[in-house]
């Protein structure tokens, strides 16, 4: 009986320390956890954002702003960033603050620790940081995203956390060049002289412009080429080609909103008036990172050419003015009686009538730009004088050289002509006299 007393003491005392060592280890990790819930935790928040347009052309910058928030209970005293991007459409330009690496490769961007001294130092609960990237779009693509992550982040007692990642996307759609062609100012199109157009080329995209083929087409039928600045590469028919306008007027890129211009100068051959005789366009036109920039604007100049023709207006007059001159001699006798007196009153009638020819200006053309009319006039007017009478005169009518007198015969100036002798006499005598006396 000892002796089996004895053996189940021993396994009462076995399984009594076995269940006092799990009650141990309970303890203790129930103790490890209250001891960690009261030291904090790392709990982080990330958002990226794109500023501005999420639609931007080749050539201009895309901006993406990432937040990193600590919303935990402890500060963070280590924080890794990664940021990820497409290298294909996007290209790195600056980042605030610096990184730490750039893998072009793997398209990457590390910061080792933004809570360094020399950055933002710990990120206390509840504060936020700011990084931001700013990359230029080089290619066309309607989406492209952004991708930011937390890397291991560590809590001043050591507390690990991080993982947190966001992401944003946005567009980019190639450049355009702009075509504009149009009559050179001050000019009246016309048959058989020059007409100058000019030709105005426009980068609207936000990318240089490496390479602008451009061509020049015209109806032969209308116009003859003279010349143009500068000159084209070639000549055909109906068509001028320049195959890259850039190192004909010494540039080697047009940079956004900037203009060149050309001239090109023809001949008018017909007369028109519409659009379809001339037109400029461009095909071919690449950007600073070889894509290939549309010309959406094929542009043609609404032209009216006018013939060489002179004007020949006709002046004639409105009236003929007609002018009559009467004549009406009288001549009468006085004294004796009525069977000795003669008197004759022939009546003749002059009819005069001015009939102007016609006036005829004629318009010289003298401009090559316009018409300068000069007019010559000349005039011939023909009188015609007939004379008409109302009975067969018995006497011919004589125009009296003074004037007649009515009523009596002619007045005698013999006495006045005596009177007259006899003064000039006197005088005459009384100076021989007077000279006589003196001596």
């Amino acid at each position: 009986m000892p002796t089996t007393t004895l053996t189940l003491d021993w396994r009462k005392t076995l399984i009594a320390a076995a269940a006092l060592a799990c009650a141990l280890l309970a303890a203790l990790f129930l103790l490890r956890g209250t001891t960690a819930h009261a030291q904090g935790q790392i709990k982080l928040e990330i958002e990226k954002t794109l500023e501005g347009s999420d639609l931007i052309r080749v050539g201009q910058e895309m901006t993406f702003t990432i937040t990193i928030r600590n919303t935990g209970t402890i500060s963070v005293t280590k924080l890794p960033l990664l940021d990820r991007y497409n290298s294909g459409i996007l290209q790195l330009v600056r980042t605030s603050p610096d990184y730490s690496s750039h893998d072009t490769a793997a398209s990457e961007i590390h910061w080792t620790d933004l809570t360094t001294d020399t950055l933002f130092g710990p990120l206390a609960p509840g504060d936020t940081i700011k990084v931001t990237t700013v990359f230029r779009a080089i290619h066309a693509a309607p989406e492209t995203v952004n991708y930011a992550e937390i890397g291991a982040a560590e809590g001043m007692s050591g507390e690990s956390g991080g993982g947190e990642n966001d992401q944003d996307a946005g567009g980019a759609e190639g450049g355009h060049v702009i075509l504009t062609k149009g009559l050179a100012p001050g000019q009246t199109p016309m048959v058989g002289k020059p007409i100058t157009f000019t030709i105005s080329i426009r980068n609207d995209g936000g990318a240089d412009l490496v390479k602008i083929p451009v061509t020049d087409t015209f109806k032969p039928d209308y116009l003859a080429f003279i010349s143009s600045e500068p000159a084209p590469s070639s000549v055909s028919a109906n068509q001028l080609v320049w195959d890259d306008v850039l190192p004909l007027v010494g540039l080697t890129r047009l940079r956004p909103n900037e203009v060149i211009t050309l001239t090109t100068v023809y001949t008018a051959l017909k007369e028109f008036d519409g659009t379809g005789i001339n037109e400029v366009g461009s095909s071919g036109t690449e950007d600073e990172f070889q894509n290939a920039v549309d010309a959406p604007k094929q542009d043609e100049v609404p032209v009216r050419i006018i013939g060489d023709a002179s004007a020949a207006p006709t002046a004639a007059p409105t009236a003929t003015p007609e002018a009559t001159a009467t004549a009406t001699p009288s001549r009468s006798t006085g004294g004796g009686d009525d069977d000795d007196d003669e008197d004759s009153t022939p009546t003749p009638t002059a009819a005069l009538t001015a009939t102007p020819l016609a006036i005829t200006a004629t318009a010289v053309a003298t401009d090559t730009a316009g018409i300068t009319a000069t007019p010559a006039a000349s005039a011939t007017a023909e009188i015609t004088a007939t004379a008409v009478a109302g009975s067969t005169p018995t006497a011919t009518a004589v125009i009296p050289a003074r004037l007649p007198v009515s009523g009596g015969g002619e007045a005698s100036y013999a006495p006045w002509l005596l009177l007259a002798t006899l003064l000039l006499g006197g005088g005459a005598l009384a100076y021989r006299t007077a000279r006589r006396g003196s001596r």
